[in-house]
């Protein structure tokens, strides 16, 4: 999955945001990126915020594991979730998750 990369300690995923949306979830892909949709407007850090809530809830990690990394100011965007123990692991829960839609 071209938008899921393993690290040593966590997994980087490429999105592509579209805030503003009726509800939050995977759209798809847009080119090699997954495509979120948030509740949150693109105003100030609103849509940012939605993004890690919605991926740290989806992934059962807790919020402050999530961080962006790159195109903070953007839609697209690079994630990384921190997971030191066992990034595999998460990688697999991420490609369970997020793979069918990303597919």
């Amino acid at each position: 999955m071209p938008w899921l990369t393993v690290r040593e300690h966590g997994v980087e995923l490429s999105v592509r945001v579209v805030p503003g949306a009726t509800r939050e979830g995977v759209a798809g892909l847009y080119g090699d990126r997954l495509k979120i949709r948030v509740t949150g407007p693109p105003v100030g850090n609103a849509a940012n915020e939605c993004l890690i809530r919605f991926v740290a809830r989806t992934l059962r990690v807790p919020p402050a594991r999530v961080r962006i990394v790159l195109g903070d100011r953007g839609r697209s965007k690079l994630l990384f979730i921190d997971e030191a123990r066992d990034p595999a692991g998460l990688a697999r829960r991420v490609e369970a998750v997020f793979g069918k839609a990303g597919n």
